[in-house]
């Protein structure tokens, strides 16, 4: 069958391949997708240089359009599958994995991705599976254990979830596993444990904020206000443009009734990130408790005229209920704590379509 792509345009996606650089034929991608005669290798081959690029959405095309002509190539549906994944289209990403043939299935990499695809579905003991299923061929693979403890902790099994995190941990002593081995250790009620776990990470990993901010937020658990403050403040300092860290040590000094420190610290927050949920929470009810209530009310209703998602509406909607409430405006107080009720029914968690897995996949 003759190519509809002129042989002028065909030579610049021909050296596009060569060079290694997707760009010259980005303006054919539509042609080479719709051009039955181009075949499902160059259209793979395209589709990787723009995903190494970074343009996930033109390589997921690519791939659809590759995968009309090879649908069982398992190459490009484990690629496809991924770049889904990545985009938070977990159903998509599914449904080429499980395209895939079964024996495939255990292998590692593959087991991670249906894991995360189940996961980010809402669908925790089936991604448990998944990743079981990898562990089987590859029992030290540490991807694998990190994420399977993530999925136990979603299905409330907590002594497995802890005993697959430490082992991830020992696989592979990154940050983000020590970090998501804390915080499990916090939700157990066991915060003293993950204080010294994430000590030890800062002292293996000084320079690391995220480390010294989940120190903080354990060390508050823990009881211990001190090191919750000190941990905090070396946060901002290793990343002083992260507005939740700033809101970390804003949020401590509320919490031992300094406001006019929690104060000057949220406005900084906000100074680098106007939109920081947690921080806006923060300033209103900072402003209520300094016998504000008018400035409280002010704060939340510019927050609220702006968003609209439930589940990020009503915390500010329960403190523009309390605002009213001190303003003695009890009918609105009223009908705003009905309204922030029903926006936190509204934004209760349901199946999600994106999956954040422990570990990521490699390309």
């Amino acid at each position: 069958m003759a190519s509809r792509l002129s042989p002028t345009h065909r030579a610049r996606v021909d050296r596009a391949l060569a060079a290694g650089d997707p760009a010259p034929a980005r303006p054919h991608h539509a042609a080479l997708a719709a051009d039955p005669a181009i075949p499902a290798g160059l259209l793979y081959r395209l589709a990787m240089l723009e995903a190494r690029a970074g343009a996930t959405t033109a390589a997921v095309r690519l791939l659809e359009a590759a995968r009309r002509r090879a649908p069982g190539d398992a190459d490009l549906l484990a690629n496809l599958g991924q770049l889904k994944l990545g985009l938070g289209d977990a159903v998509g990403a599914l449904d080429c994995l499980d395209a895939l043939p079964v024996s495939a299935h255990s292998h590692p990499a593959i087991a991670r991705l249906r894991g995360d695809a189940l996961t980010g579905l809402g669908r925790p003991d089936a991604a448990a599976s998944a990743y079981r299923a990898g562990l089987a061929r590859a029992p030290r693979d540490a991807a694998l254990h990190a994420n399977l403890g993530a999925a136990c902790r979603l299905s409330g099994r907590w002594r497995e979830a802890v005993q697959h995190l430490e082992t991830a941990l020992s696989l592979a002593p990154t940050v983000e596993a020590r970090i998501t081995l804390a915080g499990l250790l916090v939700d157990l009620d066991q915060a003293d444990r993950a204080v010294e776990l994430l000590g030890a990470g800062v002292a293996s990993t000084p320079l690391a904020a995220e480390l010294h901010r989940q120190l903080a937020a354990a060390a508050r658990a823990d009881g211990d206000a001190g090191l919750a403050s000190a941990a905090a403040r070396r946060a901002v300092l290793l990343q002083p443009s992260d507005a939740s860290a700033t809101a970390q040590v804003a949020e401590l000094a509320d919490n031992r009734a300094d406001l006019e420190a929690a104060a000057r610290w949220t406005r900084r927050a906000l100074a680098s990130h106007p939109g920081h949920l947690a921080a806006t929470q923060l300033a209103v009810q900072v402003a209520r408790r300094r016998k504000s209530p008018a400035e409280a009310l002010d704060r939340a209703d510019a927050w609220l005229a702006v968003e609209a998602a439930p589940a990020r509406r009503y915390p500010l909607l329960f403190e523009r209920a309390q605002a009213l409430e001190a303003l003695d405006r009890p009918r609105e107080a009223f009908e705003a704590f009905a309204e922030a009720n029903a926006a936190q029914r509204a934004g209760l968690p349901r199946a999600s379509t994106r999956s954040t897995p422990t570990a990521r996949s490699p390309t």
